[in-house]
């Protein structure tokens, strides 16, 4: 047996013009083993995850070190020689999968020519290549696989993307995977389905794998060996367990009471909406009601693709609704005419998920900041600069904030200015689309604490949309989960994360990873959804789920079941709900499903 490491980086040192990110950065990865490489926000982790392929983001310069890969210093080759190794032997998985998806090529063309330039048993023939694709794709959990091989990367939502560039880096069957936060955009249910396959490709055919993430679940769970990043170096190698017993707990929140009698702002009736796409009548929201009370936060949380994101939309009349109607404070949004939605624009307002994809690039934050107030309260100049100002710190951000632009700062604090900009004219209802997925565990939580107390002082009610459990049940009084464009469980958040009743919320539940690696046996032993979830082109006459569930019996793929009120008082759509919970068949929640990310203000 060959005791030497799969891949072993010694004294890397990187510099920019300003710093040294790098500053002797080590580690031997053993083969066969998982390696979870972890660290704060800027302690080094991507930059040294790329350095082991001899890349660096440019003005970035590798100034010393060497990275051994059998005999070979990767560092030390050009060419031809670094170009075969790279996606042939070590493959890379990055974090940001619009980036690296070219936007001009369908996704099973991208995919092929991975196959074709590094497989040297890959079929050549197009139609072989794009059914390698379409297979690769299934593999990594994307659902009606063959239209979405035929893509482009605008055309996926982001996890289907972050799917797409797994199934990339898959293709040439490389021996060593370096995966940069390959989860962060991935659903919990996908995430584990992606992980729990990375850990059987690692066992069955002896590949190596590091693993950055900031996430405790995901070192705990899957991880052999854990090591930590501080100031640009890399701690020592430490085993799971040895690690985790040596770390201090986490503290945990819950989100503050809301009002139970407060009055209803927000009314959504049989949502409906249809997107008409290369011919196909595409069905993302069906028969969608819901209601939010004033100053309560709804969580609305389902995989990517169940309609979450439309149905935000459409409740800021972003998109108008096939059918349906959607009212704010009493009042219909399809009777107002385009100055009345003017206004209500001041009263209603959408933050986006990426932080980045929400400013101009070429405005300062403090110009961005200062346009709604130009906008809809009529402030101009130093008047509205000043008001800008004053939000930035209100949201926890440096007042100098507002000279920088959004290029400069880091995603949290541009994620704080994105919902400082939001909160500008006061509103009374904002619906966050996945205002956290883009940040670091510590951002995540930092964020969840400004909400809780913009909620308190203002009385603001939020939808807060997200596939995040952990931040659903941390932020979020009442929660809506989502499939396929139906709500198929409705209620309080302690009824969703302690008893879930519905077998999708069952699943999505016990899919939580927890942080003690105690809990990996109950993971692996979790209930899973088999099979793959139907095209929203061409819907099930029955339950949608009934493909996938292990409770469905043969009326379920028949009936089409309503959204029926359950014993407790929550809402639940399944035709054999009262039956499954009546027998206890729950399926045991993680110790910390229900608790928060760290740092409350």
């Amino acid at each position: 047996m060959d005791a030497r490491p799969a891949i072993a980086a010694d004294n890397i040192h990187v510099a920019f013009p300003r710093a040294e990110v790098l500053r002797g950065a080590s580690l031997a990865m053993p083969r066969g083993a998982v390696v979870g490489l972890t660290g704060a926000s800027g302690s080094g982790k991507s930059t040294f995850a790329a350095a082991m392929l001899g890349l660096v983001r440019p003005p970035g310069r590798i100034t010393g070190g060497k990275v051994m890969l059998g005999d070979e210093d990767l560092l030390a080759l050009t060419g031809s020689r670094l170009r075969e190794i790279r996606g042939s032997k070590i493959s890379l998985i990055v974090q940001n999968p619009r980036a690296a998806l070219h936007p001009m090529r369908t996704i099973a063309r991208q995919i092929g020519a991975v196959s074709s330039a590094h497989e040297r048993a890959a079929p050549k023939n197009a139609d072989a290549l794009r059914r390698q694709a379409v297979d690769l794709l299934e593999l990594v959990g994307v659902n009606d696989a063959a239209r979405r091989a035929d893509a482009f990367a605008h055309e996926l939502s982001g996890g289907m993307a972050q799917r797409a560039l797994i199934a990339m880096a898959l293709a040439a069957k490389p021996e060593i995977l370096i995966a940069d936060e390959p989860t962060s955009g991935l659903d919990v249910t996908v995430a584990a389905q992606f992980l729990d396959m990375m850990a059987a490709t690692v066992k069955d055919r002896g590949v190596s794998m590091l693993l950055v993430t900031q996430e405790a679940g995901v070192l705990a769970t899957y991880c052999d060996f854990v090591a930590e990043m501080a100031d640009g170096r890399v701690g020592p190698l430490q085993e799971t367990t040895t690690y985790f017993k040596q770390g201090a707990s986490r503290p945990r929140r819950k989100p503050p009471p809301a009002a139970e009698d407060a009055e209803i702002l927000v009314r959504v009736d049989g949502l409906r909406k249809q997107f008409v796409t290369r011919g196909a009548t595409l069905t993302a929201v069906n028969d969608v009601s819901l209601a939010i009370r004033a100053g309560e936060t709804l969580g609305l949380v389902g995989e990517s693709g169940s309609g979450k994101t439309t149905v935000g939309r459409c409740i800021v009349a972003l998109e108008t609704p096939t059918s349906g109607e959607v009212s704010f404070a009493g009042e219909p949004l399809s009777a107002l005419k385009a100055p009345d939605l003017r206004r209500l624009r001041a009263k209603v307002q959408f933050v986006r998920q990426d932080p980045f994809d929400s400013f101009n690039p070429r405005w300062t934050i403090g110009r961005s900041l200062a346009e709604p107030f130009r906008i809809h309260l009529g402030s101009g100049g130093e008047e509205a600069a000043a008001k800008a100002r004053d939000l930035l710190k209100e949201v926890g951000c440096d007042a100098d904030s507002a000279d920088a632009r959004p290029r400069a700062l880091s995603a949290g604090v541009l994620q704080r200015a994105n919902i400082a900009r939001a909160m500008a004219t006061a509103p009374e209802f904002v619906v966050l689309d996945e205002p956290t997925s883009a940040l670091a565990p510590s951002a995540r939580g930092d964020i969840i604490a400004l909400l809780a107390r913009l909620q308190q002082t203002r009385g603001t009610a939020f939808l807060f949309i997200s596939h995040d459990l952990t931040t659903i049940a941390a932020a979020c009084h009442r929660i809506a989960v989502m499939y396929l464009g139906e709500i198929v469980e409705f209620g309080t958040r302690e009824q969703i994360f302690e008893t879930p009743a519905h077998p999708y919320t069952k699943a999505l539940i016990a899919a939580h990873l927890s942080d003690d690696p105690g809990e990996r046996e109950r993971h692996a032993a979790r209930l899973r959804l088999e099979g793959e979830i139907p095209s929203p082109i061409d819907l099930p006459p029955g339950c949608v789920l009934a493909s996938r569930c292990p409770y469905a019996e043969n009326r379920c793929a028949k009936e089409h079941p309503q959204l029926d009120a359950f014993a407790d008082g929550r809402r639940v759509r399944c035709l054999r709900a009262e039956d499954i919970n009546a027998q206890h068949e729950t399926i045991p929640t993680p110790s910390n499903a229900t608790e928060a990310q760290p740092h409350v203000d």
